[in-house]
């Protein structure tokens, strides 16, 4: 395997992982928004 297809398949893999955890992230923050609209984000952060 030569350099120039070893970096378009680190590129390739690496593009697909950032996608999928934007992904999983916007997934995350939107869940949260839709159970608690009254809540601000950082309540989670402060012990009960």
């Amino acid at each position: 395997m030569s350099g120039l297809e070893q970096n378009l398949l680190f590129a390739v893999v690496g593009l697909t992982m950032v996608t999928s955890l934007v992904i999983v992230v916007v997934q995350m923050v939107r869940r949260r928004r839709d159970d608690e609209d009254d809540r601000n984000p950082w309540d989670d952060l402060e012990p009960k």
